[in-house]
């Protein structure tokens, strides 16, 4: 993302360009990153039927009032690494 001038003009010449290409125009979400990155994610989770709004609000309801330390929330640096070690062992 640069300014907002640099993003419009971007967004008119690949509009120009698809246009040209398959005579269909790209949506248009605006210039703000925040509401880019929240319209394609719902986008996303529109065309996969897989309902991940919904699962998100069931965790946050579930987990809102849970008096947890924020010490407690932080894995110890050496636990992190073994994690990350043996799930990059599962994905081989």
């Amino acid at each position: 993302m640069d300014g907002p001038n640099v993003n419009w003009k971007l967004f008119s010449i690949a509009q120009q360009n698809i246009e040209g290409q398959t005579g269909k125009k790209m949506l248009n979400v605006g210039s703000c990153g925040l509401h880019i990155v929240h319209n394609s994610f719902r986008a996303g989770c529109a065309s996969t039927n897989w309902e991940l709004g919904n699962a998100l609000t069931a965790l946050k309801w579930l987990f809102k009032d849970v008096p947890a330390r924020r010490e407690s929330l932080v894995p110890h640096p050496s636990l992190l690494t073994s994690v990350i070690i043996d799930g990059l062992k599962m994905w081989r």
